[in-house]
This record gives C-alpha cells, structure tokens and sequence, in this order.
C-alpha cells in the first residue's frame, strides 16, 4: 500500500484495506487452528478407540480373576497415564487384586474412599465430593450383578487423574472391565452349580449301589424269618 518502503499510511482507503487484510489473516489463521486441532483429536481418537477394541479382545482371552485385574490395572495406566490400583472384595475385606505400577499400601482414608464406593456404586476420593481428601480417585466396576470390583487412579503429582477431555475414555475403559468381571463371575457361577450337579450325581449313584448291595441280605433275612416262623 502506498507510500511505498514505509509504516505509515496516509491514504484512508488504503488503512482500510490494510485492516481488512489483517481481519482475513487473523480468521484464517483462527481457521487453521481449529481445522488443526479438530485433527489432531480425530487421530487421538481413532487410536484410543483402536486400543480400547484391542483392550476389550485381550480381556475376552483371559480366565482368571488375577490375571483380569492385573490386565486392567496395566492398560488402563498406559492409556490414561496414570497409576491404577484394583480391589476386589475377598470374605468381608477390600483387598488389592492388581495394580500398575505397584504401589505402597492405601492409607486410612483412600481405604474408606474404596469401601464407600464399593458399598454404594459412586464415585469417592480425590476430585469427588466425598472423602476428597484422599490421594485416590475410586470408581466402581457396576454391572448386572452388582459392584464386583474398584478402580483407583491418582498422580505421582497430585493433578486430577483423569481430565474432561479423556472421562469419555475412562468411562469406556471402565465398562469393558466391568464386562470382564461380569463374565468372570458367571463362568465361576456356572462352574458352581456343575460341581454341584455332579456331587448330586454322584451321591444317587452311591445311594442306588448300596441299595443293590442291601437288596440280597434283605431278602436271605425274610427268607430265614419265613423259615424259622
């Protein structure tokens, strides 16, 4: 724009198109941004999708209760990054199942934060409104059969383990564990009620095998008493 080789400019028509230009720079740049952030989340989601989808095969592979909750604990803690501990109750107690990586014991608090949300099926601990004073944020593994199990998660910097932009990933992730322990449970139920159909099996076979035994004696005892009579 004229005067040409200097910052100042004289000419009215000219300093308004000087600001238009600045205007279409500054959306296009704003544009930009947005179209670059839109993708960057666009490829961060087809990839947690895609671990989520390998997370959810590797746990249908699995069979026992120690190799689930170890599974979760360490997926979850490379996808979120963050530390993840499983407790599980075992008689009347909370007892740790899994963790990643492994960690100290819970203190009195994080204990009770764990108790409360497998008791009640709500979140507790630190970032919710109850016990917020523990170092653990606990969530419950809910499925048709109850709270099988609890999820804790925390930072080695004391930050909000999981932030607004990844609870839809936490959720997720939740849900397929809950899935794997609700199949855990129906599998050890189902192998309940055989053992228990066959320990009946096997009684009746017993009853009927000692009633054949008994049979000849009774009737040589009937015989005998026909004969003395």
């Amino acid at each position: 724009l004229p005067p040409v080789y200097s910052f100042t400019i004289t000419d009215p028509q000219s300093l308004l198109t000087m600001f238009v230009l600045i205007g279409i720079a500054a959306f296009t740049a704003n544009l930009a941004g947005r179209l670059k952030a839109r993708a960057t989340l666009g490829a961060r989601s087809a990839q947690e999708n895609a671990a989520v989808a390998a997370f959810g095969q590797t746990l249908a592979r699995v069979s026992d209760w120690q190799t689930t909750s170890q599974l979760v604990c360490e997926e979850m803690a490379r996808l979120l990054e963050v530390n993840v501990i499983l407790l599980r109750e075992k008689g009347s107690e909370l007892v740790r199942a899994g963790a990643s990586p492994d960690t100290s014991p819970l203190g009195p608090v994080d204990q009770a934060a764990a108790e409360w949300t497998m008791k009640r099926g709500e979140p507790a601990g630190s970032g919710t409104s109850t016990l917020n004073a523990a170092d653990w944020e606990f969530h419950p593994l809910r499925t048709a059969l109850g709270v099988l199990a609890v999820v804790g998660l925390s930072r080695d910097d004391g930050r909000e383990p999981v932030t607004a932009d990844r609870a839809v990933l936490l959720s997720t992730l939740l849900g397929q564990a809950a899935l794997a322990h609700e199949r855990l449970k129906l599998e050890s139920e189902v192998r309940e009620v055989s053992v228990l159909k066959e320990r009946d099996r096997l009684r009746a076979a017993l009853r009927v095998a000692r009633n054949r035994r008994e049979l000849p004696a009774r009737k040589h005892l009937r015989g005998l008493a026909l004969l003395t009579g």
